[in-house]
């Protein structure tokens, strides 16, 4: 894509608008319609991720029930489609089919493709011939597609002024077979380097090459390609229909993504790719594309025994359960190791304790959302986890109080200088909650065994 088409797509706000940031991403919304004709941003789509990502979150949102009424109607009138990525594939294909049929009845009546703005058939007919055209310049129009249009007219994709502004097709028939004998050479040469015939519509190295592949498919079925042509491209292993073009382009993405997994494999042992880093997301989407292919059937056996290879986590879930519990025996072995040492289950939040602490959280997270097992649970109460976020406060200053003591040989915390603040108020809270009679009873045992006193002395 150049500069100029990059800048089309790119937000039209400037950033010191008062514009908030959902108005900024509809503007580019629909700055991505005025170029492409529709709003169902790729969900990968490299030009703007943020874009894309916003587009899936809002999916998201109005999936849970989350997504404001205004904001709802408002992506609504703009055409953006609520459904599964395949029920809108199934949708453009649709709509892709009724207005090539438009520009077919059009071609059959007229006898040529210059749509006037407005055609009283079809209306939309001429801005979508130019959006074919645009994405086929940008070599993003899908191979099958592109047939289909050389199909109806080898000079689909230009206008009828670019064609008078071109320069004349050559009449000598030796230049012509010379022009088709370099096209040749030039698809051996993309054969050599990369094993099949499946050239891209705007291939960089060679950016007439890809179409010039798709006329010889359509002479052949035309029946105007002759028998040493023929036999010459079948023997280089050339692809008679789109469709098997479109397969081989897939069958390299497809080795270079699997070539990606088993280095990712060599570097860290499995291939749980996580979805989180920017730099393996991608990778991380088309291993979960892996699966699911498998479960629908529609993944090949030779990828299935490919992948296996590589010891590919089919159900990860499953898979992690199987050692789910020695990783918990693991991780409580840990935590009663910390509390024989420190005299307390409050972990704090640092090194070398961080994961531990973010292990308890966890426990505590899975207990409020009722999935952590009872037998687990009376085992962490057992040891002193505590639940709620309160108690969790006041056991984590009672651990600090025991701290103090151990270094101090009392509990008298001094209300200034350094070691005062937060924990000096703490203990005076204490004192306060027991002469209100507040203070619960096993609170109080365990102060009065820490050797608390429940009258300052005086000495602060």
């Amino acid at each position: 894509m150049s500069q100029s088409q990059k800048s089309a797509i790119t937000p039209a706000v400037p950033p010191s608008t008062a514009l908030s940031l959902w108005d900024r991403r509809v503007q580019e919304l629909l700055d991505f319609r005025t170029v492409y004709g529709h709003v169902n941003v790729p969900r990968y789509w490299v030009e703007n991720p943020r874009l894309s990502n916003w587009v899936s979150n809002q999916r998201r949102l109005l999936r849970l029930g989350l997504l404001p009424e205004p904001r709802r109607a408002r992506l609504a009138a703009l055409g953006i489609a609520w459904e599964s990525a395949e029920a809108r594939r199934e949708q453009q294909q649709e709509a892709w089919d009724r207005m090539f049929g438009a520009l077919r009845a059009f071609k059959r009546s007229t006898g040529h493709l210059e749509v006037p703005r407005g055609w009283p058939v079809e209306p939309a007919l001429a801005a979508w011939l130019a959006s074919q055209r645009f994405l086929w310049r940008n070599g993003q129009l899908p191979a099958s597609r592109t047939e289909r249009l050389h199909e109806l007219d080898a000079e689909w994709h230009r206008s009828r002024a670019a064609a008078e502004r071109a320069p004349k097709a050559p009449r000598n028939q030796g230049r012509r077979n010379a022009a088709w004998e370099r096209r040749f050479l030039a698809l051996k040469k993309y054969f050599d380097e990369h094993g099949d015939c499946a050239v891209p519509a705007r291939w960089d190295a060679d950016p007439e090459l890809g179409q010039w592949a798709v006329r010889q498919r359509v002479l052949r079925r035309r029946g105007r390609l002759s028998a040493d042509r023929f036999e010459r491209l079948d023997a280089l292993g050339f692809a008679w229909s789109g469709e098997d073009c479109e397969q081989s382009r897939l069958d390299r993405a497809w080795e270079r993504w699997f070539a990606s997994l088993s280095s990712f494999v060599r570097t860290h042992g499995h291939t749980r790719v996580p979805q989180q880093d920017r730099a393996k997301g991608r990778l991380a989407a088309w291993v979960f594309r892996q699966r699911n292919e498998r479960r629908r059937g529609t993944l090949s056996d030779d990828r299935i025994r490919r992948l296996d290879g590589l010891d590919f986590e089919w159900n990860p879930r499953r898979d992690a359960g199987v050692g789910r519990e020695e990783r918990w025996e693991k991780h409580f072995a840990e935590l009663s190791g910390y509390r024989a040492r420190h005299g307390s289950v409050v972990v704090p939040d640092a090194r070398p304790h961080r994961r531990l602490h973010q292990w308890l959280n966890g426990q505590r997270r899975r207990r409020r959302s009722g999935r952590l097992s009872a037998p687990h649970a009376r085992r962490l109460e057992a040891l002193g986890v505590v639940w709620s976020p309160r108690e969790d406060r006041w056991e984590r200053r009672f651990a600090e109080l025991l701290q103090y003591r151990k270094a101090h040989g009392h509990c008298d915390v001094p209300t200034t200088g350094a070691a005062g603040s937060a924990l000096a108020r703490w203990v005076s809270a204490q004192r306060t909650a027991h002469k209100d009679g507040t203070l619960s009873g096993p609170r109080k045992s365990r102060l009065e065994a820490a050797g608390f006193h429940w009258q300052a002395s005086g000495k602060n």
